[in-house]
């Protein structure tokens, strides 16, 4: 124990089941690049505390009043405790924490140097906690039921994964009440909890969502290779945010659930939504090379865009006001594609045994329309280069239908209260009906 300061330069240091203290000022401790252990002991100084040793170990307690600073090899800190008044600064070889505690009023900032980083098993008890801005920097992140929490920005960084997946019933918790900047290879949320007060940006090869949750009060932006968000068992994976910017290769949204308090931009290689959900409460953009949407929704209050090369996107795509969608190559709808306000779409061949409808406006551009199902607005245009076809089954309808093929076949109906179809043949036969209601 010491009064003031406490400074200590040792080739080696035990102090299991130990106190060294500085009462009322700092504690400095060297070993000469030799091991420090700590079983059961504690380190303690009303001021900061400075060490700098080889490898470091111990279920004991370490405690400054301001901020600690700490170099070492590898960091053995099961079920220890660590809390500094200021902030923290550790730099380390492989750093473990399983069950432990890592506390900060201010800054904390860990870099294992390319090693591991081992947070599990803390519950929220434990952990890693910064009353300031949090960063870690480390070849891999464990943190299966473990807690990671800044009252700051929070940046994590690891060359290989970063583990939040839930473990015997416990989440990986991250949170932060400032803003995120994730990036690791790979980042496993199954069943864990990802919470970003402001805005937030993930990086990563695959980011696996199954059953997980990734909430931001701000802007996500997620760039992955693979984006798995879908359920498992009962559990729906789910991302919310106030705005949503997805970028990359695959989307799998089985089952899962990506929300937007405003708009939602998604422009990656393909989507997988099957019976899942997509929805913006402002307006939805979706460009993929494909789309598989069958019993599953796609939702703008706003606007929504679809841009693909998808022949037959199924589900719902819909929007309180406009719907367009650009389809390269053909297209098959056997879902509702509703607009209360205006539908447009561009398509090569266009098959539709489903729903097309809108409040106000429907156009759609096609080289040849297969209708089988419904087409009904206020006011309808088709424009077709080659031939139009409605079969028995087939109903178009509005207050203005306007009808430009080259061919029409029509055994179904077609109706309007003022009705203009133009081209080069019309071959209504059957029980087809053409009929003007005005």
């Amino acid at each position: 124990l010491a009064a003031t300061d406490l400074t200590i330069a040792s080739a080696s240091l035990d102090n299991t089941g130990g106190t060294i203290a500085a009462i009322n000022g700092a504690l400095q401790v060297d070993t000469q690049g030799k091991a420090l252990r700590n079983d059961g002991g504690k380190l303690q100084a009303a001021g900061a505390v400075r060490l700098r040793t080889g490898d470091l170990s111990g279920q004991g307690g370490l405690t400054a009043g301001q901020d600690i600073d700490i170099k070492a090899g590898t960091i053995n800190h099961d079920g220890a405790t660590l809390v500094a008044g200021g902030a923290l600064n550790l730099q380390s070889g492989a750093v473990s924490n399983r069950g432990g505690l890592i506390q900060s009023n201010g800054n904390v900032s860990i870099d294992t140097q390319g090693r591991s980083l081992v947070n599990s098993n803390s519950g929220n008890a434990g952990g890693i906690i910064a009353g300031a801005a949090l960063q870690l920097t480390a070849g891999s992140i464990d943190n299966r039921a473990g807690f990671i929490a800044s009252h700051g920005d929070l940046t994590l960084s690891a060359t290989g994964d970063l583990d939040n997946r839930a473990q015997a019933g416990v989440a990986g918790n991250i949170a932060s009440n400032g803003n995120a900047s994730i990036a690791a290879a790979t980042v496993l949320n199954q069943g864990g909890a990802i919470q970003v007060k402001g805005n937030a940006g993930i990086s990563a090869g695959l980011l696996d969502n199954r059953a997980g949750g990734l909430a931001t009060g701000g802007k996500l932006i997620l760039n992955a290779g693979t984006i798995d968000n879908r359920v498992q068992g009962s559990i729906a994976g789910t991302i919310d945010a106030s705005d949503i910017l997805l970028a990359g290769g695959s989307i799998e949204n089985q089952g899962g659930a990506v929300r937007s308090a405003n708009d939602a931009t998604l422009s990656v290689t393909s989507l997988a939504n099957q019976g899942g959900t997509v929805s913006a409460a402002q307006k939805l953009d979706i460009t993929a090379a494909s789309i598989d949407n069958n019993g599953g929704s796609l939702v703008g209050d706003k606007a929504v865009t679809v841009s693909t090369a998808s022949n037959h996107l199924g589900g719902t795509i819909a929007s309180a006001n406009d719907v367009t969608l650009n389809i390269k190559g053909d297209y098959e709808n056997t879902g509702l594609l509703s607009a209360q306000k205006n539908l447009a779409i561009n398509a090569g061949n266009l098959v539709n045994t489903g729903t097309l409808t809108s409040g106000q406006t429907l156009t759609a551009n096609a080289t040849n329309l297969h209708n089988a199902g419904e087409i009904s607005s206020k006011a309808v245009n088709l424009n077709v280069t080659g031939t139009l076809t409605n079969a028995a089954t087939g109903l178009i309808d509005g207050i203005d239908t306007t009808i430009s093929a080259r061919t029409t076949n029509n055994t179904g109906r077609i109706y309007g209260d003022v009705l203009a179809i133009s081209g080069n043949t019309i071959n209504n036969s059957g029980t087809g009906t053409i009929a003007a209601r005005d």
